[in-house]
């Protein structure tokens, strides 16, 4: 996919997203998904231009330990086995929110990346407990 092509794409996200019902990581989450697995797009592309486009939708990689709960998780990519010790987290409010939430949790920049990141999902293995 040509960036050019990308930047479409990602105004019609946009465009998605500005309808208020609309406006959350979840639409957000699967627009990229499809993304990644039609168009083989990684998350530091799809940053890249939403930067260059002065998005308020920001993408970064938390460690799978922030995801921690009563399911067992894993990061992994469409038509990939690889897993991940990252997970994606998507931001629809802004750079004052992401950093904000940034703060909040005490992570640094060594503990938010783009790169070795995936989707959360539960695990193959977990039954739904």
């Amino acid at each position: 996919m040509k960036k050019t092509e990308l930047k479409e794409y990602l105004l019609r996200m946009h465009q998605i997203i500005d309808i208020q019902e609309y406006n959350n990581a979840m639409i957000l989450g699967q627009y990229i998904m499809e993304l990644v697995k039609d168009h083989d797009i990684l998350f530091p592309e799809i940053e890249s231009a939403l930067r260059e486009m002065k998005s308020r939708v920001y993408l970064i990689g938390l460690p799978m330990y922030f995801f921690k709960g009563e399911y067992e998780l894993q990061s992994k990519l469409p038509n990939s086995s690889e897993i991940f010790e990252y997970a994606l987290w998507i931001e629809v409010n802004g750079e004052n929110v992401l950093n904000s939430f940034i703060e909040r949790n005490n992570f640094t920049s060594i503990d938010i990346t783009l790169k070795k990141t995936g989707f959360l999902m539960l695990a193959q293995n977990d039954k739904g407990k």
